[in-house]
């Protein structure tokens, strides 16, 4: 009887002092301490007890990027602030302040590095990873304010949940935050990534910090086809936003798989919704299987440049070894940017939109989702008259690339601030001027990351020669009837012409002129002369012929009519 009781108080004693994620959590950062507003300068940091027991320090420890500092052993009393800061620097606080001398202490950055506390046990208490966006004033950020934390009963770790100290000292060490507030979590975790670093592991990247013990369930995760399974689940420690799966079996190229995630939760205990993700061994792109599709290059004031393309290929190719950049005025190419680090597999038929701010610019558009989008710093220069836009390989191999100007907008838009241009067929030739064409209106003038607003199929015949499918056309950028299609199927490869005169027999517009055709393809008339001006309406002649090697000749006269 006496053992049993004494092993039942142990166990209610293991419970009642069981160390819990959010029992002690970072309150406050002061990582730029210079210049002073009224505090010693000295890079600290605050937690706070939010537990309702005293806790013990000992065998805690403070991790700071890929570092470890052990915490001196001390107490920390329910409802109790404690600063952390270096051993020499503790004695620069006024009396009151309850502060600890750590020896070493992390040099703390301004911005963008992992910390987190662990008990003695290495169980994760509090983690953050700050930023100085998080200030919301570049006058602070500066430096001489510290970060304070909004709510301590929200665990979501974003910056939503902290703002600099309003305090006239510049921070509020050892007190309650000047910015307290109630302001609780709603936010839902996503996945935001997933990579394959090698052709039997998956790494997965999430919004917020997920609970560990729900990214370590195997069950969680069903891989179809059903042949490959999950051998385990692992989590770069402390940091639960990153997920890596060990798979049964290698991927196999030009094969699918959907990855299904369910029973996932984050810190703040919001479930991840079910979750499928499809994916595919990346492998290196071959000349034309991205292709350009869209771009902006003068956007709305406070918008962002992007660019779209497209994977018209058969394969998963790994954006690791493609870059964005353009030509230099003598045709070189500039430095570039690179997509991902890691290998991320680009499906087939799949659209990806490139932008320094993804976020603004899909704020724009209205979309039943959120699109492929990659953030890329230092987007490559995009003037607002004419440039260049490639895509090449580490190899410096062009996959795709084209030169735009100002003047292949819809001439009835007289400004065409915020308007993108759109192909009207992504596996065209992105040179060809007349596949190109400024997005609808319907569109909000973009569809970044989606089918172009202007796309069109084309419909063969199985006839030798040229033809349309429609005579007529409307051309005011509505998104209906703006341009026609001048479709061709030929027996070979031929040199061809295709000119649009008017009824007086008057040059109006030249397609093509003695370029060599494929043997299917087609050309697009928007309604305007060769300077870019909207012809009138009225009935126009368009004359194409294409000679054969063999000296085959096929012509055709189409009358084009003009509507308003």
């Amino acid at each position: 009887m006496r053992i049993f009781l004494i092993v039942l108080c142990c166990f209610f004693w293991y419970t009642l002092s069981a160390i819990h994620y959010g029992d002690v959590v970072f309150s406050e950062l002061m990582v730029d301490p210079e210049p002073s507003v009224g505090l010693p300068e000295v890079e600290y940091l605050e937690i706070c007890n939010r537990s309702d027991l005293e806790i013990s320090l000992v065998g805690w420890k403070l991790l700071y990027g890929d570092k470890s500092y052990g915490l001196p052993p001390c107490k920390l009393s329910s409802g109790e602030y404690l600063v952390l800061c270096s051993k020499t620097s503790a004695n620069s606080f006024p009396a009151g302040v309850p502060v600890i001398g750590i020896s070493p202490f992390p040099s703390l950055l301004k911005t963008g590095k992992l910390m987190a506390l662990t008990s003695s046990t290495n169980e994760l208490v509090s983690i953050l990873d700050y930023s100085d966006r998080w200030y919301g004033s570049g006058f602070k950020a500066n430096g001489g304010w510290s970060l304070e934390c909004i709510d301590l009963t929200n665990f979501s770790g974003h910056g939503s949940n902290w703002a600099a100290s309003t305090d006239p000292s510049g921070g509020t060490p050892g007190l309650e935050n000047s910015v307290f507030a109630v302001n609780p979590s709603f936010d839902i975790p996503s996945c935001t990534r997933l990579f394959v670093p090698s052709p039997d592991v998956l790494e997965i990247h999430f919004s917020s910090f997920m609970q560990l013990n729900s990214l370590y369930d195997k069950l969680n995760y069903v891989i179809s086809p059903e042949n490959t399974i999950i051998l385990s689940a692992t989590v770069p420690f402390p940091d639960s936003r990153i997920l890596k799966l060990q798979l049964s079996d290698a991927l196999v190229s030009e094969s699918i798989y959907q990855l299904k995630i369910s029973g996932l939760y984050n810190l703040s205990g919001r479930i991840l919704k079910d979750t499928t993700l499809s994916f595919g061994l990346p492998e290196k792109p071959l000349p034309r299987s991205l292709v350009l599709n869209e771009i902006l290059f003068d956007p709305l004031p406070g918008g962002s440049d992007y660019v779209e393309f497209v994977n018209v290929g058969t394969k998963c190719v790994d954006l690791s070894d493609v870059w964005l950049t353009n030509r230099s005025d003598d045709g070189d190419l500039n430095e570039g940017r690179r997509l991902s680090e890691k290998p991320l597999p680009c499906l087939p038929g799949s659209y990806w939109l490139l932008s320094e701010s993804p976020d603004s610019v899909c704020s724009v558009g209205r979309f039943p989702l959120m699109p492929n989008r990659l953030e890329i710093k230092s987007f490559p220069s995009m003037s607002y008259d004419m440039g260049n836009v490639s895509l090449v390989t580490t190899s410096a191999e062009v996959l795709d690339e084209m030169n735009y100007t100002y003047k292949m907008h819809f001439p009835l838009i007289s400004n065409p601030e915020g308007v993108a241009l759109e192909k009207i067929r992504p596996d065209a030739v992105s040179s060809l001027r007349s596949n190109w064409i400024s997005a609808n209106s319907g569109a909000h003038f973009g569809t970044p990351g989606f089918k172009n607003s202007q796309f069109q199929e084309i419909q063969r015949t199985g006839k030798n020669g040229f033809y349309v499918n429609q005579t007529w056309i409307t051309p005011n950028n509505d998104g209906l009837n703006d341009r026609v299609q001048v479709q061709y199927e030929l027996p070979e490869s031929c040199v061809g012409s295709l000119t649009v005169f008017d009824l007086q027999g008057r040059l109006v517009r030249k397609l093509a002129n003695n370029e060599l055709l494929g043997v299917q393809g087609d050309y697009w008339w928007d309604g305007t002369y060769d300077d870019g001006k909207l012809a009138p309406f009225g009935r126009y002649i368009l004359f194409a012929e294409a000679f054969t090697p063999k000296g085959e000749v096929f012509r055709s006269r189409l009358v084009l009519t003009i509507l308003f």
